[in-house]
């Protein structure tokens, strides 16, 4: 039976069978016109006619009542909050802002000599929940430019059925591309998506914590995705993936975020310079240069480089298999 016959059947059944007559008339009335507006169902629909005329006296069920009010209500919902066009609805995290001290200290092993330690004070803002990823990047760009493949399995949930299950992070893509992939997403859904500021990025790996990994002081291959032939100060060795894995694979940081240290080095907004001295608000980093920041290490290189305040760079226009990101916004 069609199924926007049988639910205006069950509607017509459980109102005659369960209110007064008179009562009923109104009642009836007013849920067979929500009905039939909810399946957008016109007055002379021969089908509907039918139906009407070849009603039986059984009594509705439980389930019958329960699905006449899902099936209204799910048509509603669908009129009223049509689809979102935006790949990223429900995965951007608000992050509580606040001071912390940014950078390693000098005692920290295998740190590196741009790190220096400074106070930073940040606004609320929210972070990407996971690393951006193939399959929403092509439902902005309309291609993938990513190196691996194969990423058919939908573990994360939150990209929904209107994309593609490609839940690999997207990778080769340049800061210059991303800014192009940033024009036409705030153009598409009206928002203002952009690139992590570094303070933005490090405060949020961090998530409250001062060791050189948010999971501690140490950083294992059953935490995140990096070279484990090359483990950090002496821990044992790892597994060596090889290639990306599927965004949220790992157990996420306090804040709830995803793969903040290996799978892909993620672009940051702000040109690479020495730290400004001194206690800093907001910073965006040196105001010139030829490099942009990247954090967070990948799943090609060492442990080392995975810690929360090692800093890496490339020019805007380089395109690597280990290069991705994750946005931010206000």
């Amino acid at each position: 039976m069609n199924q926007k016959i049988r639910i205006i059947a069950l509607l017509i059944l459980l109102i005659t069978l369960y209110s007064g007559q008179a009562q009923a008339q109104c009642d009836y009335t007013f849920l067979l016109n929500k009905a039939e507006s909810a399946y957008d169902i016109k007055d002379d629909d021969q089908t509907l006619l039918r139906f009407k005329s070849t009603l039986t006296s059984d009594g509705p069920t439980d389930a019958q009542k329960q699905e006449i009010q899902n099936g209204i209500d799910k048509e509603e919902k669908a009129k009223t909050h049509p689809p979102s066009n935006d790949p990223f609805e429900g995965q951007m995290v608000q992050i509580r802002g606040g001071t912390f001290l940014m950078g390693s200290p000098s005692f920290e092993p295998e740190r590196e000599s741009d790190e220096t330690q400074h106070y930073v004070t940040l606004r609320d803002y929210k972070m990407g929940k996971y690393e951006v990823s193939q399959a929403q990047w092509q439902a902005v760009m309309g291609s993938n430019p990513s190196y691996f493949g194969g990423c058919d399995h939908c573990l994360v949930e939150e990209v929904g059925t209107n994309y593609a299950c490609d839940n690999c992070p997207v990778e080769r893509v340049s800061w210059n591309d991303i800014q192009g992939f940033l024009q036409k997403l705030n153009a598409m859904t009206g928002k203002q998506y952009r690139l992590p500021t570094e303070a933005e990025w490090e405060y949020a790996c961090r998530a409250g914590t001062s060791t050189p990994f948010h999971t501690g002081n140490n950083l294992i291959t059953d935490q995140a995705n990096y070279d484990g032939n090359y483990p950090y100060d002496g821990n044992p060795e790892g597994q060596n993936r090889q290639e990306t894995s599927l965004v949220g694979s790992f157990a996420p940081n306090a804040w709830g975020l995803y793969d903040m240290h290996g799978n892909v080095w993620e672009w940051c907004s702000d040109w690479y310079g020495a730290y400004a001295l001194g206690a800093q608000t907001n910073p965006e980093g040196a105001t010139t240069g030829s490099d942009r920041v990247l954090r967070g290490g990948s799943w090609y290189l060492f442990a080392r480089r995975c810690r929360s305040a090692f800093r890496y760079f490339g020019t805007p226009a380089n395109r690597y298999n280990s290069y991705g990101f994750r946005l931010a916004s206000f």
